[in-house]
């Protein structure tokens, strides 16, 4: 990140998540409002997703809801909705959760071929973690 890529999107996106995963959500998210300032085509739901995961890591729990809510919806796959529904678990918010479990399944039974294995994977982190009642 210096020189001609000290502001490439997918360079800034790239450490941002690294930064997330390793537990380092202060660092990422200065490169993420960076990612941010360049325009629309860097306001991805992708990026969103990490924002609030960054925001969820660090307490700051009102923007992490607001950036699941932007991301949740707009992304393909079930990442975004998954990790948003295990967010409002763990907020106290479970009614909502299990909503969103519910809705999360429903697109699980519509999904075929090489994305299953995937979206099975993001519909046992959100059972995991939403509790059923």
């Amino acid at each position: 990140l210096s020189g001609v890529h000290a502001d490439d999107p997918a360079l800034l996106y790239g450490r941002a998540r690294a930064l997330v995963e390793l537990n380092r959500p202060a660092d990422a998210l200065p490169l993420l409002d960076r990612l941010g300032e360049h325009g629309e085509k860097a306001r991805t739901p992708e990026a969103a997703l990490l924002m609030a995961r960054a925001y969820q890591a660090l307490g700051r729990l009102s923007e992490a809801d607001g950036a699941y809510d932007w991301a949740a919806p707009r992304m393909a796959g079930l990442e975004g909705m998954a990790r948003y529904a295990a967010f409002l678990a763990e907020v106290g918010r479970e009614r909502e959760a299990r909503e969103m479990v519910a809705e999360l399944e429903r697109r699980y039974a519509k999904v075929t071929g090489p994305f299953r294995r995937e979206a099975a994977g993001w519909k046992a982190f959100a059972a995991e973690r939403v509790p059923q009642g």
